[in-house]
């Protein structure tokens, strides 16, 4: 085998750091955040023991941030975070695009890491 197909194969992939991310000129990024976005579940008019539906929304303190600096603002934001690769995730995924985030800092991951929040009624 020729030599430089050898050195391939030797490359072991290593965790994404920090270095990773992509530099502002690369990107065009105004902001970047760093943080989770949550999934909120609301069950609307009834209980959560009672529930048998919820609408979700899209929440989290960071996201919150760049979401809006890009959807009031226009900025080119975007947010660095880690997704479960699953139908959750993708929803999250979804939404953020939606609201005109940047989704390329999104490391998938194969385990749940999609953080919830419940809306309850009093």
């Amino acid at each position: 085998m020729p030599e430089n197909i050898l050195k391939k194969r030797q490359i072991k992939k290593k965790p994404a750091t920090l270095n990773d991310i992509n530099k502002k000129s690369e990107n065009n990024f105004d902001l970047i955040s760093l943080g989770e976005i949550l999934l909120r579940f609301d069950p609307e008019n009834e209980r959560i023991h009672n529930a048998r539906s919820f609408r979700v929304f899209d929440s989290g303190a960071e996201y919150n941030v760049v979401r809006g600096l890009s959807k009031v603002f226009r900025q080119k934001a975007a947010i660095v975070t880690a997704l479960a690769d699953n139908p959750l995730g993708r929803l999250t995924e979804d939404f953020a695009m939606q609201s005109g985030v940047g989704v390329s800092e999104i490391v998938w991951r194969k385990h749940d890491g999609t953080g919830a929040n419940f809306a309850a009624k009093r």
